[in-house]
C-alpha cells in the first residue's frame, strides 16, 4: 500500500519550503511580499542609510491561507522574519512580524525593539507616524527600555506636537529607568505645559528640575527663547490669574520680566479684572500702573474693559483716581466710559456718583442720551439701572417706546427677572408686540424658575401673539417640568406645544425620559418612552441609555439587560456610554465577572473604544473584590494598550485597592507615580487611606508625615475621618496625649464637629490605660455638650474601664446606663467586662451574669468567657469551680482553649499552699496535650506555688523552662525566686537571682528590695538592710510604705529602737501614710522588753496617724502584761481592742484566761472563757488546758481545806503533794494555812518542807504563816526558814 502523508503534515512541509524561499528572498532580492527591490542585485544597504518604506502591511496571500487552515509560524521564526525585515529598512514589515511573535517571549529580542525605535527615529515624523511612540510603549509593557537619548528625542517630538499627555509618558518612562533627563528635556516638558496653559503641570516640571539640581533660570530662557513659548508664558499667567491664584500669576509674570518678555495690554487687563473680581483692588491698581510704567498703549475701549468691572464694586472716588491716571497717559474716556460709570452707579443705587458722572460727561461736551443709557444698562445685565431711568422717563411725562419695551423686557428675561418682565411688557399702551425672541426668553426664564404657571401665562401671550416658539423652548420648559416628577404637567405642555405646531421627536421625548432617570423612576421613564412610540417620535440614543441607566441605578439588571437588548436590536449607533452604566451596574452588584462581560461586548464584539470612566469602574470592581492583581490589570490595558492618560480617579482606586489589601508600600508607590509622575493632585480621600494604612501597621510616626503632606504641602483641609484614623491609632496604641492632640486639632484648628466614633476610640484609649475619671469626662463631653447617643461600644468601653480599676458597682451603673437609659442591647463583651469587674473576689457574680447574658440575652458564650469565668474560681480559690468551668467550655461548648486558660488554672492549682501536683498537671495539659507554647504567666503561678512551697530547686527548675520557651521573663518572676530564697533562708541565692535580674537588663522594683530588705530583717542584721535601702535610693525607685516597715523591722528585731523610730519618721516626711504594720515591730520590741510605756506611746501614735490596727498589737502588750503578772491591765488592753472593734483571737483568751488562773481569780477566768464562748472560740488549746486545770486545782484545794478543817496536816500535805505532782500549782493561800497548822505543832520538819516546796513553786508565804513560824521557832529561825 502506497504511503500518504497527512494534510497537516504536508501543510506544515509546505509551510517550511515557503518560509525559507520568503527568507532567502529577502536576504538576496529584498522582498517584502509582493514588491520587489529596484535592483536584484544591489546590495543589501545598512540600516543606518536603509529607506523606510511603508511595505506591505498585509501579510502574504500564502502566509494568510495557511494561518487559516490553522498553520501558524513558529515565535523563533516571526523573529527571524522581523530581523530580515529589519536589515531591510522595512519596519511596516517588521513590526508586522513582531505582531505575530509571543509578548511574552520579546524580552529574548529587546535589541530588535530598540532597533526598531531607533530605526525609525532617524526618518521624517510624515513618513515614520506614530511608529516611535507605539514600539517604545510596547516595550516598556515588556520591560524593554530604551536609552536616555530615545526618551529624550521622543519628548521633543510631543513637545513640537503639542502633547503633553505624551511628554509626560515617556518622561515617566525615562524615571522608571532610572535616567535623569537633561535641561533641553525639561525645558520641553515646561514649554508643551505652558502651551497646554497647564499652569501647574509647569511648575511641577520645574519644581522636578529643581530638585535634580537644574536651575530653573536655564530652562526658562530656553522656553522663553521662541515666540510660542512667550504666547506659553502669557497662557501660565492668564490661567493662574483665571484660577484665583494671583500669587502664582504674578510670580510667572515676574520671572517673565527677569528673562525679557515684554507684558502686553491684554495681559495686564486679564490680570486686572481678575483682582478686582477677588476684591483684591490693590493688586488690580498695581497691575493698572504696570501698563503705564512699561509704557504699554492703549485706546479707551481697553479702559472701558476695566472700568466696567471696577465701577461696578467700587465708589466713584476710587475709580475717579483711575480716570485721572488714564487721563495723565493720554487715554482719554469717550462715551461708552460714561455710559458705564453712569449705569453702575445706579445700579448700586448710588444716584448722586451717577448724577456727577453725567455731569463730568457734560462738562466733557459727551451728551447722554436715555436710549444710549437704557441699551448699555440692559446689555449688560444692570437691571436696577434700568429702572431707575425708566422711572425718570415715566416722571418726566415720557412713554416708552415699544423697540425700548422689548429690549428691557428680553434683559429682564435674561436674567430671570419674571416680575420686571411683566412691569416692562405692561408699560405704555398694552400690546402683543414682542418678538419671538423674548417670547422664547421668557418661558425659557420661567420654566428654569419653576414658575410654571407664569410660564403658562406667556405661552398664552405667545399664542395670542400668533407667535410659534421653539422647539429649545419646549424641550427646557419640559426638563424643569418633568424634573418635578408631574408626569401629567408634562403631558399637558407636550400638548400645548403640539397645538402651536411644535411636534415633539425624538429628542424632545429623550429629555423627558432623561429626568424620569434622574429622579430614578423607571416606571415613568418606560411610560413615556410608550408614548414616544404612540405620537411617533422616532427612538434616540440617549432616550434607551437612559432606560438603561436608571434600570443600572436600580440595580435591576434583567430590566437593564432588556432596554440593552432593544437598543441593539433598532439601527441606532452604539456607543461606549451604553455600556457604563451596565458595568457600574455589575460593579454595585459585586458581580466583577460581569462587569468584564460587559468590556468584551463593548471592547472586542462592539469594537468600541473604552473611556476612562470605563476603566475606572472595572478598577473599582476589582478593588471591592480584593484583586490587586485585577485592579493593576485594568490600570496597565488603560494606559499602555489604548494610551489614555490616567487622572486621580484611577490612581485613587489602585490606592484603595493596595490598601484593602494591606499592601502599604504599592499604595505609597501609586501616590509617587500619581503626583510626582504624571503631576496630579491628591484629594483628602487618599490620604485618608494612606493614613489609615499606616495606622493599621501600628506606623504612627508615618500617619503623622501623611497628615502634613496633606495640610501643609497640598493644603488641603482635613476631614473627620482623616482625624478618626490618627486618634483611632494613637489611642490604640496607649498614646492618649497623642489622641487628645488631634482630638484638640480636630475641633479647635479646623472647627470639625466630633462624631461618636471619635469619642469612642478616645474612651476605649482611656479605658485600655485604665484611667477612668477621663473615659467619664469624654463621655459627659460626647453625650450632654455634643448631644450624641452612645452606642453599645462605647458604653462597653467604660464597662472595660471600670472592670480594669475592678469597680464592680461602677461596671454594673454603666450596665444599667446601656440597658435602662438607652434600651441597648448588651454584647458578650458587655457581660465578660461584668465578669471581669469583680477582679477575682466574687464568683457568684461573674457566674449571674454568665446566667443573664445566655439565658435572657440568648447570647453564645466565647473564649473570652470562659476565662473570666476560671479566672474568677482561681482568684476565689475554687479549684473545682475552674476545672468545671473548663470542662464546660471544652467538652459542652466544643470552645478551644487558650494558653490564658492553663494560666488561670495554674494559678487556681496553686492556691494558697502552693499545690506543686496540681501546677505541674495544668501544665503538661497546656503543653503536651494541646501543644500550646507557654508564657511568662504560665511560669509565673509554677514558680509562685514551689516558693509557697518552699522548693527553692523547683522555682529554680521553672525558670530554666521560661527560658528554654522563650518567654519574657519580667522582673515579677525574679522577684518569686528571691522570694523563695528569702523564705528558704539561702541569701546567698536571693543575691544570686538579684544580680541575674539586673545582668538581663531588668530594673529591680520597689518589690525586689522590700524582698532584700526583708530577707536582712529576718536575720537580724540592720546593717544589711540599710545597705540595699540606700542602694533603693540611688535608683528611680520610689520606696513604698513597705520598705519603711521592713527597715522599722530589721531594727526592731536588732533590739535598736532608735533607728526604727528614725525610719519611722522618715517615712512620714515621705509623705507615706504608716499603716498598723508599720507600727507593730515597734509596739512588739518594746513588748519584749516589757516597756509598757513605750508600747503604749507607739499604739497611741498608731491611732493618731489614722493606721488600721489588728489583734497582734494587742495581743504583745498582753503578754508583756502576762509576765508582769498585771491582770487589770491586761484587761484594760482587751477592753482597747473591743472599742476599736477588733475581736479577740484565741492568744488574746489564752493570755488573760491563764494570767487570771495564775492569780487565783477563777471567776474572771471564768468569765473570760464564757466569752469567748460567746465568740465562738471553743475551749481547746491552752484554754481547754486552763479550763481543766483550774477544775482539778480547786477540786484538790477543796480536799486539803477539809483536811485542814479536821486539823489532819499530814492527810493536807500528802493532798498537796499530790496535785503538785499532778502538774497544778498550788496555791500560795493553801500552803500558807498548812505552814501555819505544821508551826502550831512544832513540825519542824514538816514545816522546812513546806517552806521549800514555796520556795520552788516561786510563791511567797502571806504574813499569818511568817507569825506562827517566829512564835514556834524564834524569829532567827523563821527568818532562815523565809530566806532558804
Amino acid at each position: 500500500m502506497a504511503f500518504t502523508m497527512p494534510r497537516e503534515m504536508r501543510l506544515r512541509s509546505l509551510f517550511a519550503c515557503l518560509l525559507g524561499w520568503y527568507v532567502w528572498s529577502l536576504q538576496t532580492c529584498g522582498f517584502t511580499g509582493p514588491q520587489k527591490r529596484a535592483c536584484c542585485h544591489e546590495p543589501r544597504s545598512s540600516l543606518r542609510a536603509a529607506p523606510v518604506r511603508g511595505g506591505n502591511k498585509r501579510p502574504p496571500r500564502w502566509l494568510s491561507e495557511l494561518q487559516d487552515a490553522g498553520i501558524a509560524p513558529a515565535v523563533q521564526d516571526c523573529f527571524r522574519l522581523a530581523r530580515e525585515s529589519m536589515d531591510q529598512g522595512d519596519l511596516a514589515a517588521t513590526a508586522l512580524w513582531l505582531d505575530g511573535a509571543d509578548p511574552s517571549n520579546s524580552t529574548a529580542n529587546a535589541d530588535l525593539y530598540r532597533t526598531l525605535v531607533d530605526a525609525a527615529l532617524k526618518v521624517k515624523e510624515a513618513e515614520a507616524s506614530d511608529i516611535p511612540e507605539v514600539w517604545v510603549q510596547r516595550a516598556h509593557s515588556m520591560g524593554i527600555f530604551q536609552s536616555v537619548e530615545v526618551y529624550e528625542a521622543l519628548i521633543s517630538r510631543a513637545s513640537k506636537q503639542a502633547d503633553l499627555q505624551l511628554a509626560e509618558k515617556m518622561a515617566g518612562h525615562a524615571g522608571e529607568a532610572g535616567f535623569t533627563l537633561s535641561v533641553m528635556a525639561y525645558a520641553d516638558l515646561v514649554s508643551c505645559a505652558a502651551r497646554k496653559g497647564e499652569r501647574a503641570k509647569s511648575e511641577v516640571w520645574l519644581r522636578r528640575a529643581a530638585d535634580r539640581g537644574i536651575d530653573a533660570d536655564a530652562i526658562t530662557n530656553k522656553v522663553i527663547s521662541d515666540d510660542s513659548a512667550v504666547k506659553a508664558f502669557y497662557n501660565l499667567i492668564t490661567k493662574a490669574a483665571a484660577a484665583g491664584d494671583l500669587k502664582a500669576a504674578t510670580r510667572w509674570y515676574e520671572q517673565a520680566l527677569v528673562v525679557g518678555v515684554r507684558p502686553s495690554a491684554d495681559l495686564l487687563v486679564s490680570l486686572m479684572r481678575r483682582a478686582i473680581q477677588a476684591n483684591y483692588t490693590a493688586a488690580a491698581e498695581h497691575w493698572f500702573d504696570e501698563l503705564f510704567r512699561n509704557g504699554i498703549g492703549f485706546e479707551a475701549d481697553t479702559l472701558n474693559v476695566v472700568l466696567s468691572e471696577l465701577a461696578a464694586r467700587e465708589p466713584a472716588k476710587v475709580v475717579g483716581t483711575w480716570l485721572r491716571k488714564a487721563g495723565a497717559a493720554g487715554v482719554e474716556p469717550d462715551a461708552a466710559t460714561y455710559i458705564i460709570l453712569v449705569n453702575a452707579a445706579a445700579d448700586r443705587g448710588d444716584m448722586a456718583a451717577a448724577e456727577q458722572w453725567n455731569e463730568t460727561a457734560s462738562a466733557a461736551g459727551i451728551g447722554l442720551t436715555f436710549d444710549a443709557l437704557v441699551d448699555a444698562a440692559a446689555s449688560r445685565g444692570e437691571l436696577v439701572a434700568c429702572e431707575v431711568w425708566v422711572d425718570r422717563l415715566l416722571a418726566q411725562g415720557g412713554s416708552l417706546p415699544a423697540p425700548m419695551r422689548n429690549v428691557l423686557v428680553g434683559a429682564a428675561a435674561q436674567r430671570g427677572n419674571l416680575s420686571l418682565v411683566e412691569r416692562f411688557f405692561r408699560l405704555g399702551s398694552f400690546d402683543l408686540s414682542l418678538d419671538k425672541v423674548i417670547f422664547n426668553s421668557i418661558i425659557i426664564s420661567a420654566g428654569r424658575n419653576q414658575d410654571f404657571a407664569a410660564a403658562e401665562l406667556w405661552y398664552e401671550h405667545a399664542r395670542v401673539a400668533g407667535c410659534i416658539l421653539d422647539r429649545l423652548t419646549l424641550d427646557i420648559v419640559l426638563s424643569n417640568v418633568a424634573g418635578t416628577g408631574d408626569d401629567l404637567a408634562t403631558e399637558a405642555w407636550l400638548e400645548r406645544f403640539r397645538a402651536m405646531g411644535v411636534k415633539p421627536d425624538g429628542r424632545t421625548f429623550g429629555i423627558v425620559i432623561s429626568s424620569s432617570a434622574r429622579r430614578g423612576d423607571l416606571a415613568s421613564a418606560e411610560y413615556w418612552y410608550e408614548l414616544a412610540a404612540t405620537w411617533r417620535a422616532p427612538p434616540t440614543p440617549r432616550m434607551l441609555v437612559s432606560l438603561v441607566s436608571v434600570a443600572s441605578r436600580l440595580r435591576d439588571p434583567i430590566a437593564a439587560e432588556r432596554w440593552f437588548d432593544r437598543l441593539a436590536g433598532t439601527n441606532l449607533e452604539l456607543t461606549i456610554e451604553v455600556f457604563d452604566p451596565l458595568i457600574q451596574l455589575a460593579v454595585n452588584l459585586g458581580n466583577s465577572s460581569g462587569a468584564e462581560h460587559w468590556y468584551r461586548e463593548a471592547v472586542y464584539t462592539r469594537g468600541l473604544t473604552p473611556d476612562l470612566k470605563i476603566f475606572n469602574s472595572l478598577m473599582r470592581a476589582a478593588g471591592k473584590a480584593g484583586d490587586a492583581v485585577g485592579t493593576e490589570h485594568w490600570y496597565k490595558e488603560a494606559v499602555y494598550k489604548f494610551g489614555l492618560t490616567p487622572d486621580m480617579r484611577v490612581f485613587t482606586n489602585l490606592i484603595f485597592s493596595a490598601t484593602s489589601r494591606g499592601n502599604r508600600s504599592g499604595a505609597e508607590r501609586w501616590y509617587r507615580e500619581a503626583v510626582h509622575t504624571h503631576g496630579l493632585t491628591a484629594d483628602i480621600g487618599v490620604f485618608d487611606k494612606l493614613i489609615r494604612a499606616a495606622t493599621m501597621e501600628g506606623d504612627y510616626a508615618s500617619a503623622e508625615d501623611w497628615y502634613r503632606e496633606a495640610v501643609r504641602t497640598c493644603g488641603l483641609a482635613p476631614n473627620i475621618q482623616i482625624f478618626n484614623s490618627l486618634i483611632s491609632s494613637a489611642a490604640g496604641s496607649g498614646n492618649m496625649t497623642g489622641a487628645m492632640h488631634w482630638y484638640r486639632e480636630a475641633v479647635n484648628r479646623f472647627d470639625l464637629r466630633p462624631d461618636l466614633k471619635m469619642f469612642s476610640s478616645l474612651i476605649g484609649g482611656a479605658s485600655m490605660k485604665g484611667n477612668l475619671s477621663i473615659a467619664e469626662d469624654l463621655y459627659r463631653e460626647a453625650v450632654h455638650t455634643n448631644g450624641l447617643t452612645p452606642d453599645i461600644g462605647t458604653l462597653n468601653s467604660l464597662i472595660f474601664a471600670s472592670a480594669d480599676g475592678l469597680n464592680q458597682s461602677g461596671a454594673e451603673h454603666w450596665y444599667r446606663e446601656a440597658v435602662d437609659k438607652y434600651r441597648l442591647t448588651p454584647t458578650m463583651r458587655t457581660f465578660n467586662c461584668l465578669m471581669f469587674s469583680s477582679g477575682g473576689k466574687n464568683m457568684s457574680g461573674a457566674e449571674h451574669w454568665y446566667s443573664m447574658a445566655v439565658s435572657e440575652f440568648g447570647l453564645t458564650p466565647n473564649v473570652k468567657t470562659f476565662r473570666c469565668l476560671i479566672f474568677n474560681a482561681a482568684h476565689t480559690g475554687n479549684q473545682t469551680g475552674a476545672e468545671y468551668w473548663y470542662r464546660e467550655s471544652l467538652h459542652t461548648l466544643g470552645l478551644r482553649p487558650d494558653i490564658r486558660f492553663f494560666n488561670h488554672l495554674i494559678f487556681a492549682a496553686a492556691g494558697n499552699d502552693g499545690n506543686q501536683s496540681g501546677t505541674e498537671h495544668w501544665y503538661r495539659e497546656a503543653v503536651d496535650t494541646f501543644g500550646f507554647r507557654p508564657i511568662a504567666g504560665t511560669f509565673e503561678p509554677l514558680i509562685r506555688a514551689a516558693t509557697m512551697s518552699g522548693n527553692m530547686t523547683g522555682a529554680e527548675h521553672w525558670y530554666r523552662q521560661a527560658v528554654r520557651y522563650d518567654a519574657r521573663v519580667d522582673m515579677g518572676i525574679f522577684n518569686s525566686l528571691i522570694s523563695c530564697a528569702v523564705l528558704t533562708n539561702q541569701m546567698k541565692r536571693a543575691r544570686f537571682w538579684f544580680d541575674k535580674a539586673v545582668s538581663l537588663g531588668l530594673e529591680p522594683d520597689v518589690q525586689t528590695y522590700h524582698f532584700m530588705i526583708r530577707a536582712a530583717s529576718r536575720r537580724g542584721n540592720l546593717t544589711a538592710a540599710e545597705e540595699w535601702a540606700e542602694r533603693l535610693t540611688a535608683t528611680n525607685v520610689e520606696p513604698d510604705v513597705f520598705i519603711y516597715a521592713s527597715l522599722i523591722s530589721a531594727a526592731a528585731n536588732a533590739g535598736n529602737l532608735s533607728s526604727a523610730e528614725g525610719w519611722l519618721q522618715r517615712c512620714s516626711e515621705k509623705g507615706l501614710r504608716p499603716d498598723g504594720f508599720v507600727f507593730l515591730p515597734l509596739v512588739m520590741e518594746a513588748s519584749k522588753r516589757a516597756d509598757l510605756a513605750t508600747a503604749t506611746r507607739w499604739y497611741n501614735e498608731a491611732l493618731a496617724a489614722g493606721a488600721t490596727l489588728d489583734i497582734r498589737f494587742f495581743n504583745y502588750v498582753v503578754k508583756a502584761l502576762v509576765g508582769k503578772q498585771d491582770l487589770e491591765a491586761a484587761i484594760v488592753w482587751y477592753s482597747r481592742a473591743s472599742d476599736q472593734g477588733i475581736e479577740p483571737d484565741r492568744e488574746m483568751f489564752d493570755s488573760i484566761i491563764g494570767l487570771a488562773v495564775a492569780r487565783d481569780d477563777w471567776e474572771m477566768a471564768e468569765e473570760f472563757l464564757g466569752r469567748a464562748a460567746e465568740l465562738g472560740i471553743e475551749p481547746q488549746g491552752m484554754a481547754r488546758t486552763v479550763l481543766i486545770n483550774a477544775a482539778a486545782q480547786r477540786a484538790f484545794l477543796a480536799i486539803t481545806e477539809r483536811a485542814l478543817e479536821q486539823k489532819d496536816m499530814d492527810g493536807a500535805e500528802m493532798w498537796l503533794s499530790i496535785s503538785a505532782e499532778d502538774g497544778f500549782q498550788p496555791g500560795a493561800a493553801s500552803l500558807s494555812r498548812i505552814v501555819v497548822a505544821a508551826a502550831g505543832r512544832g513540825d519542824a520538819a514538816q514545816v522546812a518542807r513546806l517552806c521549800r516546796e514555796a520556795r520552788v513553786r516561786g510563791l511567797r508565804l502571806d504574813d499569818e504563816a511568817a507569825a506562827a513560824l517566829t512564835q514556834a521557832f524564834g524569829e532567827e529561825a523563821a527568818g532562815e526558814l523565809l530566806e532558804d
